[in-house]
This record gives C-alpha cells, structure tokens and sequence, in this order.
C-alpha cells in the first residue's frame, strides 16, 4: 500500500495558486479544525488560510466567525492565558456553532488545563 500526496511539498499558499488555476471553487473547502459549520478564524488552520490567501493576493470566500487579522491572533495567543482565550473566543464560537454538547466542551477545557495547554 502506497500514500499518495501530491501537495505534501507546496506551500498552502501554492497550492492556493494552483486551485485558483484550476478554477476551484474554495468556497467549498475546508480548513478549521474546530468547526464543521464554519470556519472559526481562530485556530492555526484558519489563519494559515487567511495568510496564504493574502499572500498571493487572490480573494478568500472563506465566512470566518472571527474576521481578525492573524498576526493580531498570533499576538493574543501570545498574551493571554488559556483560560482568557477560551473565555473569550473559543467559548463564544463553540455556543455560536452548538456543535458540541457542554460536558464535551467541559472536559476539553479540563484536559487542555491539565495539560497546561500552550497554544
């Protein structure tokens, strides 16, 4: 058996290039690693998005829950505790999609405190 990557050696944004090309519709792909409704704008999958949009200069149709620019994620992510961004993002997008039921988002946020989750 054999796995076929053929984009494992491109950069997102090639690979955004190469979809563009190819006249993909990337409305209907798929980054965020938290959400299935839509995208959070948060996590490192959608900001690695965003970034490879920008940097080839090529629209993203991509509706994000949270419309901040990552490096300004980058910098929250930086400054503040756990705790302060579950509170005020995470929380927030996980009531918004009600994807998750409360004790599953619970004991998320424990894990992640035990673990002294670095983010």
């Amino acid at each position: 058996m054999s796995i076929i990557s053929p984009f494992s050696e491109m950069s997102k944004a090639e690979v955004i290039k190469l979809g563009s090309e190819l006249n993909v519709d990337f409305s209907k792909t798929w980054s965020c690693i938290i959400s299935g409704k839509i995208h959070c704008g948060f996590c490192v999958p959608c900001r690695s998005r965003k970034r490879a949009f920008n940097s080839i200069k090529i629209e993203d149709p991509t509706n994000y829950y949270y419309n901040i620019d990552p490096n300004q994620i980058d910098e929250l992510v930086k400054k503040l505790s756990f705790e302060e961004l579950y509170e005020k993002y995470l929380k927030p997008f996980l009531q918004y999609t009600a994807e998750y039921p409360k004790e599953f988002v619970d004991n998320y946020v424990n894990i992640m405190k035990k673990c002294g989750a670095k983010h």
